[in-house]
């Protein structure tokens, strides 16, 4: 039985330089076309980053909570329920390091008695 693949794959190795040479010329000749093939793929590619933001958004969330917090970040925001310990509001929450040994110092402090939940503009006018 003649296998197509297998037989192209012995042409495509003998004449690699030949295609090669072939692919070149035609796509110096025709500018335009492959241009409209690039667009194409770069809109595929947008597409598909679109699809898959939320995703990309929550893969990121649960690092930065593994990294930063030791994955305490959320159970400190659900133990202060959501609000900042100055100011009780629950807009632009952080999560503080008390004692400062936070992701930047050479012993990270996470546990969780250690974290407060405060919202930005405390924790610029107090900790800060």
């Amino acid at each position: 039985m003649f296998d197509k693949k297998a037989w192209s794959k012995k042409y495509y190795k003998k004449n690699k330089k030949k295609l090669i040479s072939y692919k070149r010329a035609w796509r110096k000749r025709n500018p335009d076309k492959v241009h409209a093939e690039n667009m194409k793929r770069a809109d595929k590619i947008k597409a598909w980053a679109l699809e898959h933001i939320e995703e990309k958004k929550r893969y990121d969330e649960k690092r930065r909570n593994r990294l930063r917090f030791g994955g305490n970040y959320y159970i400190v925001l659900k133990r202060d329920n959501y609000k900042c310990f100055s100011c009780n509001t629950n807009k632009n929450l952080l999560v503080h390091h008390k004692d400062g040994n936070g992701r930047n110092s050479k012993n990270p402090n996470n546990n969780l008695e250690n974290l407060l939940t405060v919202c930005q503009s405390c924790h610029q006018k107090v900790y800060h």
